[in-house]
């Protein structure tokens, strides 16, 4: 991605792989936050602390909106709101996860460990994998990654800790 020009130039028809590692540091209110943690390709920012990572267009990842009880597993094409998948995980603080987002030319595959508070060890606490066939961004269309929380209508201190990021293509 060239951050000076805003081209996207990583696509599903070349392929790509990104992960990241992050947890959630700080949040009173955690039930009101919106989480996006992917591949999107409107990486326009501030983000609007209301609007809710299932209305983006054009995005694959981790996220979460305003009236998620659990995180949960996304994509969305160009129009719509986003295809979820329930990882059945609670929205909670103190914990890490590992979210992998690959796209090829047919799918989109999401797949997000977690280490629960308690339990930071080299295997993770559960790990759940979605593969996506619809609501995928068009082969052609340039994502990017993006990581961020917002606070919704509870004005607050909000941290994700971003640990690492990477992006690979298979060229």
């Amino acid at each position: 991605w060239d951050s000076n020009s805003g081209s996207h130039q990583f696509t599903r028809d070349l392929g790509y792989k990104y992960e990241a590692i992050f947890g959630i540091e700080t949040s009173a209110t955690i039930s009101e936050k919106r989480l996006c943690v992917g591949m999107r390709a409107d990486n326009s920012f501030p983000p609007t602390g209301t609007t809710n990572p299932s209305s983006y267009l054009n995005w694959s990842g981790m996220g979460a909106d305003t009236g998620d009880a659990n995180w949960q597993l996304m994509t969305n094409d160009g129009s719509g709101t986003a295809t979820k998948f329930d990882t059945g995980w609670a929205k909670a603080v103190g914990e890490v996860f590992h979210v992998v987002v690959e796209g090829n030319a047919s799918q989109v595959v999401v797949t997000a460990h977690r280490w629960a508070s308690s339990n930071f060890t080299a295997i993770p606490t559960a790990t759940v994998t979605q593969t996506f066939t619809t609501k995928i961004p068009a082969g052609t269309t340039g994502v990017a990654p993006t990581m961020f929380m917002v606070c919704g209508t509870t004005a607050e201190t909000t941290r994700i800790a971003g640990i690492w990021q990477r992006l690979r293509t298979p060229f």
